[in-house]
């Protein structure tokens, strides 16, 4: 018989792999979830002597972890207006939650593990799928993307399981009992592998491997092995010499198969570290969501103050985060949750095990997979990686031993539970809040695309006040007003998608806005910050150049057609091509230069 925990934990573990248009639906689904289980935790019964739950280091950390996150939340008040912000108060919330459940109903961790190896049997099928042409991926820019679209986020995905799914396939292999099972994660095993292979995300690949090498070590203990081994000076020498050559390789490879990619996340931490930011924001944070915010600005003010390197102009690109979640969660949630974020993982690793235990090895091993993709990625901000962060941190703190730890008193554990609960309930309806604003965003969208632009300004005004700090909403509302000639109410519309978001098509729309309204300095301004935002892009340039021509500001119209034919694109495409025709043919007009001197003498 299925438990209401199990019932609980699909619900929670499954539906966030649901994206595309059901992608609302799927989180609120999520949400309800959390709360279910946090109400499932609080009618468990607690008895003395029974499952106690032990308080270490890391049980330790990730309670002020949470207590600063909350706090940090009622500061922030969700000051960008994401869905992220109460994706990760829940997930360190389950923490505690899945802790708990571990301990006090052991069934439960097997039946989340088999559910997490289920959803990584869903993503196979998934990209198999969508590599075969049967399933079409929701960006049209990839043909593999699993449930999460993109190729990074995929491959990130089955990285940090593939160390999981190794343990348990060890462990099983002498099982005849559950020799099908056997079976069936190893041939999971083998589709991950090849799956990671054709994601071509180098993150992935690099995550993957010290997770499983873990895995083998704490299966085979290889590492001592290899320690008898070299027990002579001089074979240390060749030892540590192979390696450093091998690895030295193996990185300058992985930096030549994407170079530009590579290039430009140097480029993005670069222009991040040049950021200046109080001493008090740095300790407290700036809030979920600054970096996605305001990274596009700070780039165009680099490139506008220095012009920055030829190379650099051409791999810049608008992204929506670091790249490096350790440096991105320093500066969204500060010093003191970065800290105690490290404090966590290092107990988590100081955890041990009195005899080999394949759910604690692969969860221990996925944790180092996570550690190391959050150095060159954004796991954290996929919220599949970030709920199976936790499950891994719960296994390891449940099943581990610490050096040093404290029974925590049965009332203490009774009165907790319901502590939970309280907490649970608040972050869920204002998550629910904020899901509804995206659900009348969505709804907007559909009449507004479908040519029912009324009703679907008439939608936005209803989602206004759920979603009045999301810089993406106002993009579409603005978008919509200029469609129906609003220009006045577009460009406050506008004026506010700018202050919360980079979003380069904000400030390309909000300038031609500016121009119909005759607001000409401000439209050249606007195009001029998303010109410098994204120095490779055309269609910013394009405009500018003609509403200068328009405004018979020849001299520096011809400055900008050059600029656009000396552009170099990333990828050629019929448009761009147009633009640089219809520029050469400006330039070679036989008045052009006449004009130009004219021009030139005013």
């Amino acid at each position: 018989m299925i438990s209401r925990e199990n019932i609980a934990l699909f619900l929670l573990f499954v539906p966030i792999h649901c994206s595309g248009n059901w992608w609302v639906e799927s989180y609120g689904i999520f949400h309800v979830a959390v709360l279910a289980l946090s109400l499932i935790l609080a009618l468990t019964n607690i008895r003395r002597g029974k499952g106690r739950l032990n308080l270490n280091a890391g049980t330790v950390c990730a309670f002020a972890l949470l207590m600063v996150l909350f706090v940090g939340a009622l500061f922030w008040k969700n000051p960008y207006g994401g869905y992220h912000l109460y994706v990760l108060l829940e997930c360190w919330l389950l923490l505690f939650i899945f802790m708990c459940l571990f301990i006090r109903k052991r069934p439960a961790v097997g039946g989340a593990w088999k559910i997490i190896v289920l959803t990584a049997t869903v993503e196979i099928v998934w990209g198999l799928g969508q590599m075969f042409g049967w399933i079409h991926n929701e960006s049209e820019h990839f043909i593999l993307g699993g449930s999460f679209g993109n190729p990074s986020a995929y491959g990130g995905y089955l990285a940090v399981l593939s160390p999981l799914i190794l343990a348990l396939l060890l462990s099983y292999k002498r099982n005849k009992k559950a020799e099908n099972l056997y079976y069936f994660l190893a041939v999971c095993f083998v589709f991950v592998l090849y799956l990671l292979v054709v994601s071509q995300s180098r993150g992935a690949w690099i995550a993957a491997l010290p997770g499983c090498l873990l895995v083998l070590n704490a299966r085979y203990d290889w590492w001592r092995k290899a320690v008898a081994i070299l027990h002579t000076p001089l074979r240390k020498i060749v030892a540590v010499t192979c390696a450093a050559v091998i690895l030295s390789a193996g990185s300058y490879a992985l930096y030549l198969f994407k170079e530009n990619s590579a290039f430009g996340r140097v480029l993005v931490w670069k222009v991040i570290t040049r950021q200046h930011i109080d001493i008090g924001d740095k300790f407290f944070g700036k809030g979920i969501g600054y970096v996605e915010a305001n990274y596009g600005k700070w780039q165009s003010t680099y490139f506008a103050g220095n012009g920055g390197t030829e190379a650099e102009r051409y791999v810049a690109d608008y992204v929506t985060c670091s790249y490096n979640d350790f440096l991105e969660m320093s500066i969204e949630q500060g010093f003191l949750i970065t800290i105690l974020f490290v404090g966590l993982i290092c107990a988590a690793f100081m955890q041990k095990r009195k005899s080999y235990s394949a759910l604690f090895s692969g969860a221990q091993s996925s944790l180092a997979s996570v550690l190391v993709l959050m150095c060159v990625s954004y796991p954290l901000k996929v919220a599949a990686i970030h709920l199976y962060l936790v499950f891994c941190l719960a296994v390891i703190f449940t099943k581990g031993q610490a050096r040093w730890r404290w029974n925590v008193h049965v009332q203490i554990m009774r009165w907790g539970k319901y502590a939970l609960l309280l907490l649970a309930l608040p972050v869920t309806v204002a998550a629910m809040h904020n899901l509804y604003g995206y659900r009348l965003l969505k709804k907007g969208q559909s009449f507004v695309f479908s040519g029912q632009v009324d009703k679907g300004i008439e939608i936005y005004r209803q989602g206004e006040p759920f979603m009045n700090n999301s810089g993406i909403f106002h993009f579409y509302f603005g978008s919509a007003l200029a469609q129906k000639q609003l220009y006045k109410e577009s460009a406050e519309e506008l004026e506010r998608a700018i202050e919360k978001s980079s979003n380069p098509n904000s400030y390309t729309l909000l300038g031609n806005v500016y121009k119909e309204l005759g607001a000409i300095e401000k439209a050249r301004q606007t195009y001029l910050t998303v010109i410098n935002m994204i120095p490779s892009k055309l269609y910013p340039k394009y405009l500018l150049a003609k509403m200068l021509i328009e405004k018979e500001e020849y001299g520096e119209a011809t400055k900008w057609a050059e600029e656009i034919l000396q552009t170099k694109e990333k990828t050629p495409t019929t448009a761009a091509t147009e633009i640089k025709k219809e520029m050469q043919e400006f330039l070679s007009s036989p008045d052009i230069w006449q004009l130009y001197k004219n021009d030139l003498e005013r």
